[in-house]
């Protein structure tokens, strides 16, 4: 898509359009396209605009990936010489060979260190030719580098261990259910002493020992690292309402009664102990400090000049105008007074210029739409490329894992996501539960003949004691499956690697959203 979009751009300044004119830059390139290959185990949303399509098993695409490397430069290693002649390779290396601005996308969907190692030698063998490309790895979550980048030898399951021995627990807005074995939870919470901070009644809520109100991101500040390591600050809407606090307060409360040696007192002092960390060092530089004021002397303010009816916002509580509180931590006012135009992008509460509409006045703040914000920069990059390149090289030469054999009566398990319904957080909101699909499980052709089931009809894992929506899939190979994470009561994380299915009678279906999507899969 990037290398579509610049083909836009160039045909638009050869012929003197203005980039922030998008319908003519679109109208101009007369729908052009550049190339999109695409391999996953199942079918996507994007296949009928693909070039060319693989399905398999995730090792397999790892070693499609790898492959693709050893054919763009020999120096990479060939994981597997029968993929040399396959047609998917042959078209993606003659594409990329090509191509002017290649984009190479990957991430943790599949949990496959492979595809990702795969993607870093596409890459890099294309720069060894002399052509730059891009690459892009797309996190689990929107703070996932950020938790990456505090580092710790600890994964979740070794940490419930450790509660399961007697160690006690302190969850940060999290709720364990949602992450990994249900059998691992139950035993780790029944064993420790649990403290949870959160925003939300969950289930680990209802097992914890003591549980501590935490505002949500609306009523708090703090600051997430994207998927290419640039970390942005975002800022409180409203002030929470007491005894609720943002979750990195209560922790700042905690340290000074035990005087811990890093405590804080405030936003700006946490900001400076976190600079302190390795790969954190410019967390002060993403947006200015509390002690930012405009031109005028003043705090930058929420809300626009237009806001009015304060008073009769609340005179169902009490007639009288309560005075505005008073933010802290940011160089926000919880008012309408003050002026916005000259404040830094970042700090920029809302998009308003004089004679316009917000969404018309956009071209006054950016050269182009989706470009860059005029005079700031946008979040500060904490990940910087290390320099010695031939070393990391090395890392990704050897060879990748085959897949795993399904054993007998069993079929291997991959996740599958869905827009609405496998976010953690999104997934309460009743509407989003209305686009929700319900569990499903997608499975091939062979297998549903196999299992006597058609799509909408039900098949029942007893390992997970759930019954699925079945989804007939026509890319997905036999013995593979793909169950949807965040539905029903399968969490974000499945740490099954085989399960067994039977078809279920009983079940009568999830949905007419559900129904309207497998019928599309059937038909592709």
């Amino acid at each position: 898509r990037q290398s579509a979009r610049n083909k836009s751009f160039e045909k638009a300044e050869e012929a003197r359009i203005p980039l922030f004119q998008e319908a003519g830059v679109i109208g101009h390139a007369q729908g052009a396209r550049s190339p999109l290959f695409i391999a996953h185990p199942t079918s996507t949303d994007l296949d009928e605009i693909a070039e060319s399509t693989f399905h398999d098993h995730p090792e397999n695409i790892a070693a499609l990936g790898y492959e693709i490397a050893h054919g763009l430069h020999e120096s990479y290693m060939s994981a597997d010489e029968n993929l040399g002649t396959n047609p998917f390779v042959l078209e993606v290396v003659a594409a990329l060979r090509g191509a002017k601005n290649p984009l190479i996308i990957s991430g943790t969907s599949l949990r496959n260190a492979d595809l990702i190692k795969a993607s870093a030698n596409i890459a890099w063998a294309l720069k060894e030719q002399g052509n730059e490309a891009n690459l892009l790895f797309v996190g689990s979550e929107a703070n996932t580098f950020g938790a990456a980048m505090l580092g710790s030898n600890l994964n979740l399951d070794a940490a419930l261990n450790k509660a399961r021995a007697g160690a006690p627990i302190v969850l940060l807005e999290n709720d364990l259910y949602h992450r990994t074995d249900f059998q691992l939870v139950e035993q780790a919470l029944s064993s420790a002493y649990v403290i949870l901070l959160d925003s939300m009644e969950t289930q680990t809520a209802e097992r914890a020992d003591a549980v501590i109100p935490t505002a949500p991101f609306t009523e708090s500040i703090g600051t997430y690292v994207n998927f290419e390591g640039r970390a942005q600050r975002y800022y409180n809407a409203h002030k929470p309402n007491e005894p609720v606090l943002s979750a990195w307060e209560w922790l700042s409360r905690v340290s000074q009664s035990v005087q811990f040696e890093s405590s804080w007192t405030n936003h700006e002092e946490l900001l400076h102990l976190m600079a302190t960390l390795e790969g954190f060092a410019k967390i002060n530089e993403v947006s200015p400090g509390v002690e930012y004021r405009n031109i005028v002397g003043n705090k930058v303010p929420r809300a626009t000049h237009r806001y009015s009816g304060r008073t009769a916002m609340n005179a169902s509580v009490n007639i009288h105008e309560p005075k505005t509180a008073i933010d802290e931590y940011s160089p926000f006012s919880y008012s309408m007074e003050g002026a916005i135009g000259d404040q830094p992008a970042s700090l920029t509460s809302y998009v308003w210029s004089p004679g316009w509409n917000s969404n018309q006045s956009v071209f006054k703040f950016q050269d182009e739409v989706a470009g860059p914000i005029n005079g700031d920069k946008q979040g500060v990059v904490l990940i910087s490329q290390k320099s010695n390149e031939t070393e990391l090289h090395e890392k990704f030469r050897e060879p990748c894992l085959a897949p795993g054999r399904s054993p007998k009566g069993q079929y291997r398990v991959v996740p599958a996501y869905r827009l609405f319904g496998s976010e953690e957080l999104s997934a309460q909101s009743a509407a989003i539960q209305e686009r929700s699909q319900g569990a499903f499980i997608t499975i091939s052709p062979t297998d549903a003949e196999e299992l006597g089931v058609q799509n909408g009809e039900g098949v029942h894992c007893g390992v997970l004691d759930s019954s699925f929506e079945v989804i007939v899939d026509k890319a997905l190979v036999s013995g593979l499956v793909a169950i949807g994470m965040g539905m029903a009561t399968i969490g974000a994380e499945l740490s099954l690697e085989f399960v067994s299915l039977v078809k279920d009678p009983d079940y009568h279906g999830s949905s007419e959203h559900g129904s309207s999507q497998q019928s599309v899969v059937e038909d592709e």
